[in-house]
């Protein structure tokens, strides 16, 4: 998943201590979003001693809030039992990354489009879950292709606009790096097939950027 390969791993002793200091990341029922379960377990850190949690980093900071989101991710992801939604999942992570690419390729990168790339994946997890658990939404509610268009237009408009006039490089500089831009919102285009992934990409966007 990470863009970077990261990949997290604990010895057994180390991830029961993890869970019983973080209950949030693995609730058997009431799953909070993402952001509620970091901000519920991290206002009880207070309770205990750096002595308690001995064995493993905090979470407090960036990168480990960074590494809380992944975890939380992996023990959502082990509540799908009854349903194989692979695919659906794969493709949700890749909009909202998309999405987070586009973003941080207008404004020249930073930190905050780092940590979110690797934290949709909690993003997606938790809007999966609430589509496993509720069917919220009809993958297949009625044709979106209008709608789409307006969004896609939209992103497009958006794009253009905060890259005019913004570069003092030369014209064939910014040529390709809005075109790399729209590269990603053709990805966008190609990846959103129904109701379900046209309404997640939009609220994402609204509610990140």
């Amino acid at each position: 998943y990470a863009k970077d390969g990261d990949t997290l791993s604990y010895t057994n002793v180390v991830l029961r201590k993890i869970l019983h200091y973080y209950p949030h990341l693995n609730r058997k029922e009431y799953i909070l979003s993402p952001e509620e379960s970091y901000a519920a377990d991290e206002s009880n850190q207070q309770n205990y001693t750096a002595a308690d949690k001995e064995g493993f980093a905090s979470f407090g900071s960036l990168a480990g809030e960074d590494e809380y989101y992944l975890l939380y991710a992996y023990f959502l992801k082990l509540k799908d039992v009854t349903a194989n939604k692979s695919g659906r999942r794969k493709k949700l992570v890749a909009i909202y990354q998309t999405i987070n690419d586009i973003h941080a390729e207008i404004t020249n990168g930073g930190t905050y489009f780092y940590h979110q790339y690797k934290r949709t994946l909690a993003y997606a997890e938790y809007d999966m879950y609430e589509y496993i658990s509720y069917r919220t939404y009809d993958e297949n509610k009625y044709d979106i292709s209008r709608q789409k268009e307006f969004y896609l237009q939209y992103l497009i408009q958006f794009i253009k606009d905060e890259t005019a006039g913004s570069d003092s490089n030369p014209n064939t500089y910014k040529k390709k790096r809005v075109a790399l831009i729209l590269s990603d919102v053709s990805r966008l285009d190609t990846l959103i097939t129904d109701y379900f992934y046209l309404s997640h990409a939009i609220q994402f966007n609204t509610k990140y950027y």
